[in-house]
Order: structure tokens, then sequence, then C-alpha cells
């Protein structure tokens, strides 16, 4: 997330008050229990950036310009 942002990591706010940590859990757990569910993703916005997180493991994080809320 530093990376993407251009910044030192300790600059960021802490991520838990961004997304409940145990919900995320929560979801991802849901996930792992449909087994008809094809596939699933959350996307959160956080700092300056959004976060997409998918049942394959995989982050992608980009940089916004703009908040969510504007678009």
């Amino acid at each position: 997330m530093s990376a993407t942002e251009h910044c030192s990591p300790e600059s960021l706010p802490p991520l838990y008050e961004t997304l409940d940590p145990d919900a995320l859990d929560n979801l991802i757990e849901s996930w792992e229990k449909n087994t008809a569910r094809q596939s699933g993703q959350v996307s959160f916005e956080y700092s300056n950036s959004l976060v997409t997180v998918d049942d394959h493991d995989s982050i992608l994080v980009e940089a916004r310009s703009e908040s969510l809320d504007t678009v």
C-alpha cells in the first residue's frame, strides 16, 4: 500500500479503522463454505487507494485520485 501511495507505512491510518477484520474473516469463511459459489471478491477504499481481495488470494491495490463517494 505504501509503495502505491509513495509514502511510509507509518503514515497510513490503521487498517482496522477502515475495515472490520472480523467481518472480512467472516466473509472469507462464508466463501469457503459455499460450494455453489463460483468466485468472490471484496473491494474497499483505504487511504487513497482501492483495495480488491478475491477468493484466489489475490490482492490488487489501485491508487485513487478521488473518493469513491464522489464517483
